[in-house]
């Protein structure tokens, strides 16, 4: 018993300092490169030669415009998952049909598909139906990729509701639709928003699919810093972009955890 015991506190222990070690090197990236965005000059040189804002104002009027279309992109991409997913996990979780498994399958495909032959599939596919260089086929491919993220959580929220609760429901009257919109929908509400979360992630930052797909039209904030470090390297504007990028993806997570988050656990139904 006690070997047990002294396995498991062994186990915690180790998977702590994992945690707090990957934590710990993620924001010492960071922070480095946020700290290297106020640096003077096009170079980065340490001890800087200065501090200055001029980084940032110099790349808002190239930079912001891509630094958008990607805020578009994870947002369409995580409703148009949001659509596909949650009547699908219904389906998977409370319906008895053949092809089921098959359809399981089918939407966390993209998780075992290699990123670089999806890319080159979407994009012979995209050039014989005119989608490449289109806001709605990058909209499309992120869906695709970040299917699967989405679909995690909401299979999970939907086996952890019990079926009764929709059941009694509809006993007291209120029809199937009525019952999933007022009684399932808020209930499977933190599985759906940590799905939107991951998609939105995912989708925002995504690179390698995106790079087959875009073009002068839609130029993504990922394809936008790949371009700028190709050709100039490591600079302190390159670090600006950077930092803006993680502060949004910051920013995201705040909003959706803290505020619509807490408001779930409290039991506010939006």
């Amino acid at each position: 018993m006690n070997s047990v015991r002294r396995t498991r506190r062994l186990g915690k222990l180790v998977w702590g300092v994992y945690l707090g070690s990957l934590i710990a090197v993620l924001w010492l990236i960071f922070l480095l490169l946020f700290a290297h965005s106020f640096f003077e000059g096009v170079t980065l040189e340490f001890p800087p030669r200065g501090l200055t804002f001029a980084n940032y104002l110099q790349i808002t009027s190239q930079f912001f415009p891509a630094l958008r279309l990607s805020l578009l992109l994870g947002v369409c991409a995580g409703i148009v998952n949001m659509v596909l997913t949650i009547p699908a996990s219904y389906a998977l979780t409370r319906l008895t049909f053949k092809g089921q498994n098959l359809l399981n399958a089918f939407f966390l495909a993209p998780n075992m598909v290699p990123a670089i032959s999806l890319a080159l599939g979407l994009l012979a596919l995209y050039s014989r139906i005119g989608m490449l260089d289109t806001f709605w086929g990058l909209t499309c491919a992120l869906a695709i990729v970040t299917m699967p993220y989405m679909l995690r959580p909401v299979l999970a929220a939907f086996h952890e509701l019990d079926p009764s609760l929709e059941e009694a429901a509809r006993t007291l009257g209120a029809g199937r639709w009525r019952a999933f919109l007022v009684v399932t929908l808020p209930l499977i509400g933190p599985g759906v928003l940590a799905g939107l979360l991951l998609s939105f992630i995912i989708g925002f930052n995504e690179f390698t699919i995106i790079i087959f797909l875009y073009g002068p039209k839609n130029l993504p904030a990922s394809v936008w810093l790949w371009n700028m470090l190709f050709m100039y390297g490591i600079t302190p504007q390159f670090a600006a972009a950077v930092a803006v990028m993680q502060l949004v993806s910051f920013a995201v997570l705040y909003i959706l955890v803290r505020v619509i988050g807490r408001r779930y656990l409290q039991g506010v139904v939006f």
